[in-house]
């Protein structure tokens, strides 16, 4: 089956969504920016993840449109030995509840432990890392 076969199926099924969904559980956190300052931080699972978008669970009141930052603790290991984060800023799409859809604008993969990043992507950054692995 080609990507655009199964593009259709999902469409004909009543998913409209344009990136395939994997699911993904995995533990996050996430900083709300407003004006280049963190307003609200916390943790949560996610769902699933596309190369478009991520849903997530939080126990948090997320404003649509808000600008946020996402730590995600990948499940596979670099080299299967290093533990990586994929760091992704976006905007709140949907909140209903304790679930929260985003869109993923950027992404990089950091470090495990090392997700801040001084570049303007991941705004709420404290520390630089040390080391930025680019795959």
């Amino acid at each position: 089956m080609t990507p655009s076969t199964r593009r259709q199926a999902r469409i004909l099924a009543g998913d409209r969504r344009i990136n395939q969904r994997y699911p993904i559980q995995a533990d996050l956190e996430y900083r709300i920016i407003q004006k280049g300052e963190v307003v609200l931080a916390g943790a949560g699972r996610s769902v699933d993840v596309s190369t478009g978008g991520i849903l997530f669970e939080a126990p948090a009141d997320l404003t649509l449109g808000a600008e946020l930052e996402i730590s995600l603790a990948w499940p596979a290991r670099l080299h299967d030995s290093v533990a990586i984060n994929l760091c992704v800023s976006g905007k709140v799409t949907r909140s209903d509840g304790a679930r929260h859809a985003a869109t993923i604008e950027e992404h990089e993969f950091y470090l495990r432990g090392r997700h801040r990043s001084p570049s303007p992507r991941f705004r709420a950054a404290a520390n630089p890392p040390e080391f930025r692995i680019s795959l």
